[in-house]
């Protein structure tokens, strides 16, 4: 195993670790029934997913034998970034709008960017434009169009900037922190996988800082 598959298996690991401290501290949110907390609990559920696709694929890669099941494991990891992008879209929309519910309409509308981003991953699997997989050395190789997979991810940092923006000012700095850590590590590190790991770091932030304040605030009353 090479030096930048055992570095990112090791942040895949440590998401996990996070994760599931996230998933049983937060069950108590979960009572409540509210639809932002069923969201939040389905993004970490994906983030988990995302760790496990992109840990396993770093495992196994350089194994030849392995890569069919590279490449589906890849395909896993992205789409399910479309996934979680769209739906921490639908979660920042519902704390905007308080206790009023969110039309279908509405609800559709937002998530139309990652169900484009899906079908464009999902698709990547038998054109190979985004990405591929060398079945040779079993390794993965970018495609002439692996920049699209970033759009909705690009269009997604706007629109939940802008709503945290609306609930909380300040915490809008703890997602320019994320940004700025995963450029410093593309510069530097640009090989070594860490989206699982700043995508979990992401959603502890948001348990810290978006959604347990309604909580305790809840408590006191």
């Amino acid at each position: 195993m090479s030096e930048i598959s055992r570095v990112s298996l090791i942040m895949d690991l440590a998401a996990l670790f996070i994760l599931l401290g996230l998933i049983h501290y937060t069950s108590i949110y979960r009572k409540r029934g509210k639809t932002e907390d069923r969201l939040f609990f389905a993004m970490s559920l994906i983030a988990g997913l995302m760790a496990v696709s992109d840990g396993v694929s770093w495992a196994l890669s350089g194994i030849s034998e392995y890569a069919g099941i590279n490449a589906v494991l890849i395909t896993v990891f992205f789409t399910s970034l479309q996934i979680i992008c769209g739906l921490m879209g639908l979660y920042f929309m519902q704390k905007v709008a308080g206790e009023k519910k969110i039309s279908g309409v509405k609800s559709f509308v937002m998530i139309i960017p990652s169900i484009a981003g899906v079908l464009f991953v999902i698709s990547n699997y038998f054109t190979g434009l985004a990405f591929h997989i060398d079945r040779a050395t079993n390794t993965f190789v970018n495609g002439p169009r692996f920049g699209m997979i970033f759009i909705t991810v690009a269009i997604y940092s706007i629109l939940t900037s802008i709503m945290i923006f609306k609930l909380r000012p300040g915490a809008i700095l703890y997602g320019g922190m994320l940004v700025a850590v995963r450029i410093f590590m593309a510069m530097f590190q640009g090989g070594v996988s860490s989206t699982a790991l700043l995508m979990v770091v992401g959603l502890l932030f948001i348990h810290l800082h978006v959604m347990g304040d309604s909580f305790y605030e809840e408590e006191k009353l």
